[in-house]
């Protein structure tokens, strides 16, 4: 969900994904010393049990995932993580070797208990192992959702230019036609180059204008057509044009200079 996105990507949420974490690793710890140590032992225990843990993540998702998974060296990593989970497990029994010398461990516990047994490694492994993975999982995640965001970006930004491409392209030329055409007709026909610079003028603001807007009516777009083709007109030989409307088309909103591409291309090569 969208929810979820924010809280594993956002920046702003930083703080409370690392705090979370925490509060995580602290559940973990207590499971692992609760029962074994006592009074400030415990205490101790618990604090190495985090701080492990914690140092076994970081170097895990700001050192090892950067420099090898995101850089496809996949079998680097593997080996970097056993390495790391085995150092791990090391330093967990050898701090906690020493709790136990100085502070001992609940009565009822056997002393006989050794921190480097076989079981007791090969669950520190998979641990280890499950966290290892959770923490890259994430990192991963979080690659794909920004990456995808990137991607959507470049897309809406590359879809604009070529909007805003198509809203800047009524040919120069056409423009310099039609201020010929008026002044030719200023002095042969005033009301014409009056009326031929007033479709001008609506021309040039719709396209300056109005076409700056993310939607418009089709009714001021197919406005603009008209002016267009009315001036087409004025500079060519038995040109004609028929417009069809259909539907309620001062209801109807779509992206401004939508046709006229179209409609250009038909007139240049009809």
């Amino acid at each position: 969900t969208n929810i979820l996105n924010s809280y594993l990507t956002s920046k702003k949420y930083r703080l409370l994904r690392h705090l979370l974490l925490l509060f995580v690793l602290e559940i973990l710890a207590m499971k692992n010393t609760f029962g074994g140590f006592e009074g400030v032992g415990l205490i101790y225990a618990n604090i190495v049990n985090v701080l492990v843990l914690l140092g076994i993540i970081y170097i895990n998702i700001y050192v090892l995932m950067p420099k090898m998974i995101l850089r496809d060296r996949i079998s680097f990593y593997w080996i970097a993580t056993s390495i790391l989970i085995v150092l791990g497990i090391f330093l967990l029994a050898l701090f906690q070797g020493v709790i136990y010398r100085y502070y001992g461990i609940k009565p009822e516990i056997s002393h006989e208990e050794n921190p480097f047994a076989i079981l007791t490694i090969i669950n520190a492994f998979i641990i280890f192992g499950f966290i290892i993975i959770g923490s890259s999982t994430v990192v991963l995640y979080q690659q794909w959702v920004n990456h995808s965001k990137q991607k959507n970006e470049l897309e809406k930004i590359t879809i604009e230019s070529e909007l805003n491409q198509l809203k800047n392209q009524i040919n120069p030329h056409f423009l310099f036609n039609m201020l010929n055409n008026a002044n030719e007709l200023v002095i042969e026909s005033p009301k014409e180059a009056s009326v031929l610079l007033s479709q001008l003028n609506d021309l040039l603001r719709y396209q300056f204008n109005d076409s700056t807007q993310e939607y418009v009516y089709l009714s001021a777009d197919i406005h603009f057509l008209t002016d267009y083709l009315n001036l087409e007109k004025v500079r060519r030989d038995k040109f004609n044009f028929i417009i069809s409307k259909e539907g309620s088309i001062n209801s109807i909103k779509i992206p401004p200079l939508l046709f006229i591409p179209f409609v250009e291309n038909a007139v240049k090569h009809n």
